[in-house]
């Protein structure tokens, strides 16, 4: 099984370390520490939580299974949102037989941690009514970059002994912030980076570890993380889809922010797509036509 090009390997190692000596220098040293600092407890997110509490004092979960990482191998395409998100509902299940089961089961292996998300990435694509498979769906109907014969189903099952099949041969599918948080990402006083820190490592992960031709930003920490990585990004920086302004803001009005456009930044050799995070309204339609006006660019 191989999930990781060598840099990509080395690059995980490193930042995965760094989180967890936060997390410890701030005094979080265990997973009940990690919920309690999220109100995980007080705002009602575990269930079951005097069986939740015995477990974990039990078993031992290390922090290393609050990071997430996925196949990594220098692919064409890669995908970026914010953070891997947090259930509203945590049962005592979800420790023994889901998600963090599965975490807690490959330790800190970052090869098996990577299997283990793309195996199960149905967790991470569905949000109240929108869904990430659509957004997938809409792009590899456009781009040859990604393979859209068969079943959008088939394309998004992977197993653990294989997790470079089908969409993570294709994409990088990864998270600016890589610690499973509520939904607003990075919390104040967690131990981990801030946001500005993230996204500097994040800018290391695209342009020194992946380098990949096409950036999906979904939401806006991507796009933040392009901007400020570049000098004098206005120059750099340009847009090929109608009314899409370069600037840094995510504006919801078109002609004001940059949250739904197709830009080429020539210097760095990369295209960048914008969208709405998957939880809000995606524009499907402009999505796809900038998606159809880069296939046509890239098959110049």
């Amino acid at each position: 099984m191989t999930a990781f090009d060598k840099d990509a390997r080395e690059f995980h190692k490193e930042l995965a370390q760094d989180y967890i000596a936060k997390l410890e220098s701030s005094g979080v040293i265990d997973p009940e520490k990690y919920f309690e600092q999220v109100n995980a407890f007080t705002h009602g997110r575990i269930t079951e939580e005097e069986d939740v509490r015995e477990f974990l004092g039990d078993e031992e979960l290390p922090l290393e299974a609050f990071y997430r990482v996925t196949p990594t191998c220098g692919q064409d395409v890669m995908m970026a949102t914010l953070n891997p998100g947090m259930q509203n509902s945590l049962s005592l299940s979800t420790f023994t037989d889901g998600e963090y089961g599965r975490q807690h089961e490959v330790g800190a292996d970052l090869e098996w941690k990577a299997a283990k998300v793309a195996a199960n990435l149905d967790g991470f694509l569905t949000h109240r009514d929108n869904m990430f498979s659509d957004l997938i769906d809409g792009l590899r109907s456009e781009l040859d970059l990604m393979d859209g014969s068969g079943s959008l189903e088939d394309y998004l099952d992977c197993s653990e002994d294989s997790p470079l099949d089908g969409f993570f041969g294709d994409v990088c599918y990864t998270w600016m912030y890589k610690l499973a948080t509520p939904d607003d990402g990075y919390i104040s006083g967690l131990g981990g980076p801030s946001k500005s820190e993230a996204r500097e490592r994040f800018a290391e992960e695209i342009f020194d570890v992946v380098e990949p031709k096409v950036l999906v930003c979904v939401g806006k920490d991507g796009w933040k993380t392009v901007w400020d990585y570049l000098d004098n990004p206005e120059d750099k920086i340009e847009a090929y889809s109608e009314d899409s302004p370069v600037i840094d803001s995510y504006h919801p009005k078109l002609e004001k922010g940059a949250y739904s456009g197709l830009y080429r930044i020539e210097s760095e050799d990369l295209w960048v797509i914008t969208t709405w995070h998957a939880s809000y309204w995606v524009k499907s339609d402009r999505l796809r036509r900038n998606a159809q006006k880069l296939n046509d660019e890239l098959s110049m």
